[in-house]
C-alpha cells in the first residue's frame, strides 16, 4: 500500500497538484448532471460556491463564523428587491447585491474581529440573528414570513437561456464556479494567502513577525462574505422564491458542515462537501422523515474518521502526507 501511495505521489508531483485539482473540479462538474437532475446539480454548485467562500475565513483564516447565513440571505433578498424596485437587468441586480453584501461583511468583520475563538463565533451569530429578525419583521419590504418571489426577468447569454432551461443554467453556474475557483486558488497561493495560513497555524507567531493579523482576517472575512452573498443571489435566481429561513442560523450551520465534510483548507473540498451534503440529505429525506438523525451519524463518522475532511483524507492516503486542516484542532481553539 505504501508503494502504491508513493508511486501515486510521484505521479501527482509530475503532473502538478494544481493542475490535477483543476481536472478534478472539472470532472465533478461534468459528472454531476449524470448523477442528479440538472436542478439539483445546480443547487450543489451554488452551495459549493457558498462553502468555497466560507472556507476562506474558516479553512484558511482559522476563525469559525456562525453568521454567514446573513450574507447568503442578504445576497438573495437584495437581488430580488433590486429587480422588483430598481432595474430589470438581472446581471446588474446580482452585481449590485454583491456590492451591498460586501459592505455589510466589512462592517460585520470590523465588529466581530475584535475578539477571537468562541467570542468571534458568538458575535457573528448574534449579528446574523439580528439581520434575520430585521428581514422577518420588515414585512412591508421583505414580505416577512411569506417571503418574496423573483419577478419575471430575462437573462439571455448568447445561445443559452439560463432562466428557461435547467441544464443551461447549470452550465452558466458551473462556468462561474470555475472562474471563482481559479481566482481563489490564486489568492490562496499568493503572499496574502500564505500569510493567512500562517495566521491560522499560529496567530501569535504571525504577530511577532510583524503582520497586521486583524487586517488580514478582516480582508478575508470581507472576501468570504462577498462570495457568500453572490451564492445567495444565484440561489434566488435558481429557486425564484426566497424566505427569511435563508438568514436563519441553521443555514450558517449547513455551510459549516459542508466545509468540514469536504475538507477545510482544501480548494476542492467545498464542492465535494456540498455535493455529499445535498445528495445525502435528498436521499435520506426520501427514506425517513427523521433524516436528520441519519445525517447526524454521517457527520459524527466524518469528524471521527476523517477530521481533515473527505478530500483531506483522500490526499493524505494517496500522497502519503498531511493534507487539509484537522477540524479538531480548530475546535480546540474555541475554548475560552
Amino acid at each position: 500500500m505504501a508503494t502504491v501511495s508513493t508511486s501515486f505521489g510521484a505521479i501527482v508531483d509530475r503532473v502538478g497538484q494544481k493542475r490535477l485539482t483543476y481536472l478534478g473540479v472539472f470532472g465533478i462538474l461534468v459528472a454531476l448532471p449524470f448523477i442528479a437532475t440538472p436542478f439539483l446539480s445546480t443547487e450543489i454548485v451554488v452551495m459549493g460556491i457558498f462553502a468555497m467562500g466560507y472556507n476562506i475565513i474558516l479553512g484558511y483564516g482559522g476563525e469559525l463564523s456562525f453568521g454567514h447565513a446573513a450574507f447568503f440571505g442578504l445576497g438573495a433578498y437584495a437581488t430580488v428587491l433590486i429587480v422588483e424596485h430598481a432595474v430589470q437587468n438581472l446581471y446588474l441586480a446580482i452585481l449590485s447585491s454583491v456590492v451591498i453584501v460586501t459592505v455589510v461583511s466589512v462592517v460585520f468583520g470590523y465588529l466581530s474581529l475584535r475578539r477571537r475563538g468562541i467570542y468571534f463565533a458568538m458575535i457573528t451569530l448574534a449579528l446574523a440573528q439580528m439581520t434575520y429578525t430585521i428581514v422577518f419583521q420588515w414585512s412591508g419590504l421583505t414580505g416577512g414570513s411569506n417571503g418574496l418571489s423573483l419577478p419575471t426577468s430575462e437573462a439571455p447569454l448568447g445561445p443559452l437561456t439560463p432562466l428557461q432551461n435547467d441544464l443551461h443554467f447549470y452550465a452558466v453556474v458551473s462556468v462561474v464556479f470555475l472562474v471563482l475557483f481559479v481566482a481563489i486558488s490564486r489568492v490562496v497561493s499568493s503572499p496574502f494567502g500564505r500569510t493567512l495560513k500562517a495566521i491560522r497555524e499560529s496567530e501569535e507567531r504571525a504577530l511577532h513577525l510583524g503582520y497586521d493579523v486583524n487586517n488580514y482576517l478582516w480582508l478575508a472575512f470581507a472576501m468570504s462574505g462577498a462570495i457568500s452573498g453572490f451564492a445567495g443571489a444565484l440561489y434566488a435566481v435558481l429557486f425564484i422564491f426566497i424566505s427569511p429561513n435563508l438568514l436563519f442560523w441553521t443555514m450558517s450551520g449547513e455551510v459549516v458542515l459542508m466545509a468540514i465534510m469536504g475538507g477545510l483548507g482544501t480548494l476542492i473540498g467545498p464542492l465535494v462537501g456540498a455535493a455529499v451534503f445535498i445528495l445525502l440529505s435528498d436521499t435520506f429525506a426520501q427514506i425517513t422523515q427523521n433524516w436528520q438523525v441519519l445525517f447526524g451519524i454521517v457527520i459524527i463518522a466524518v469528524v471521527l474518521l476523517a477530521p481533515e475532511g473527505i478530500v483531506g483524507l483522500a490526499k493524505s492516503r494517496l500522497q502519503g502526507d498531511d493534507a487539509g486542516v484537522d477540524v479538531r484542532r480548530l475546535i480546540d481553539r474555541l475554548r475560552p
